[in-house]
């Protein structure tokens, strides 16, 4: 298998301390002996073309010039006029890694790949946040993307695993015609839908052509601005998670009325006619759907009289009381859900009473008659 060899100095990120001839000796060496490929870091080249100017690379080795930024992710243009003088000095390969501080910058670098003409290009933004530029790398055509030999094991932040790269995000299968769908949140690293969400794509086949991402946002329109376009047709649409579920609703050119009711939205998909957001709302019948099959289930259980069916038209919730814990966008789902299922009374507890008071006001303008407290 082809190999990249590296000998990372510690002003580049790495742990190496000693001088540089030898170390830039130990890259030329490594090409010698027919290692595929060498990592050269861009502000050390000049020094390891001039020390091969005696005896030569092999033609069999190609060389990777680097530029790793800890700190933050700089512009577009200043990515693209650094990879440039890549090529310009010598580089077979320009590689560009950054440290992404807010989602938006996972874009930059992934648009960086898509566009670099001088030649192939590895571009990555580092950390959670940058993850999707490692998982869209052959999406927008970057010559290759690193995973880790296991959890645990990574050489760089946000590494992702090999397994996850190949299993569960099938980069071996992306093209540039690949669609991208997610899940948008903070946190997000804990979510499981990725592996549910690609495993049903996958068992679908070629028939579709997708994969679904974590995208960890701080700033849901930043976000959106940069990785959204109505123009193409590359985002499908997102799942949403805390703390984003009223941002989607307000950043949705469009909203079914469950979700406009609620205030609050957790899915937002591309409209087909218009390439814009429209917003959904699914809380509220799953999990008013769950409750209510759970009390049937219960009221069988102990013969209660009640229908077997699941599709009975009067809800078990009617009359009832339902305490809803928080106030946030699931919160105001279930709310809704359970005024809109007939309960009498909806008490809502939450860390902040003005909040908690606010859904009790919605709620009330609503549903005449209800009994809302907070």
């Amino acid at each position: 298998m082809p190999a990249i060899v590296t000998f990372r100095p510690k002003w580049e990120g790495g742990n190496y301390e000693g001088d540089e001839a030898p170390r830039l000796a130990a890259l030329k060496w490594a090409a010698l002996l027919g290692s595929r490929f060498v990592d050269v870091e861009v502000l050390a080249s000049p020094y390891f073309f001039a020390a091969s100017a005696r005896i030569p690379v092999p033609l069999t080795t190609s060389i990777i010039l680097s530029h790793h930024d800890y700190e933050r992710t700089p512009d577009f243009e200043t990515l693209a006029r650094m990879v440039e003088a890549m090529f310009e000095a010598g580089a077979d390969v320009a590689k560009v890694a950054t440290t992404a501080t807010t989602a938006a910058d996972a874009a930059v670098v992934l648009s960086l790949a898509a566009t670099a003409a001088a030649g192939p290009c590895i571009a990555l933004a580092m950390g959670e946040r940058g993850l999707p530029s490692r998982l869209l790398a052959p999406k927008y055509g970057a010559f290759l993307t690193f995973g880790a030999l296991g959890r645990g094991r990574a050489s760089a932040p946000g590494q992702p695993s090999l397994r996850d790269l190949v299993c569960t995000y099938r980069l071996g299968g992306q093209s540039a015609a690949t669609r991208v769908f997610g899940v948008v949140g903070n946190p997000v690293s804990h979510s499981r839908s990725p592996a549910l969400h690609n495993a049903a794509i996958a068992a679908m086949g070629p028939a579709v052509d997708a994969v679904y991402l974590p995208f960890l946002v701080d700033d849901l329109k930043l976000f959106l601005g940069a990785f959204f376009d109505e123009e193409g047709g590359d985002f499908g649409g997102f799942s949403v998670t805390l703390p984003h579920k009223l941002a989607a609703l307000e950043e949705a050119a469009t909203a079914d009325a469950l979700a406009t009711s609620i205030g609050a939205a957790n899915t937002l998909v591309r409209d087909p006619s218009t390439g814009k957001l429209r917003a959904f709302n699914t809380d509220a019948p799953a999990a008013i759907g769950a409750i209510e099959e759970g009390l049937r289930k219960r009221s069988r259980e102990r013969g209660g009289g009640e229908s077997s069916s699941s599709d009975s038209s009067e809800s078990p919730l009617k009359g009832k009381t339902v305490v809803v814990l928080g106030a946030g966008g699931a919160g105001r789902a279930l709310a809704f859900g359970a005024a809109a299922a007939g309960a009498s009374t909806v008490v809502i507890a939450n860390r902040d009473e003005s909040k908690a008071k606010a859904l009790c006001a919605d709620l009330k303008k609503s549903f005449e008659g209800l009994r809302s407290e907070g």
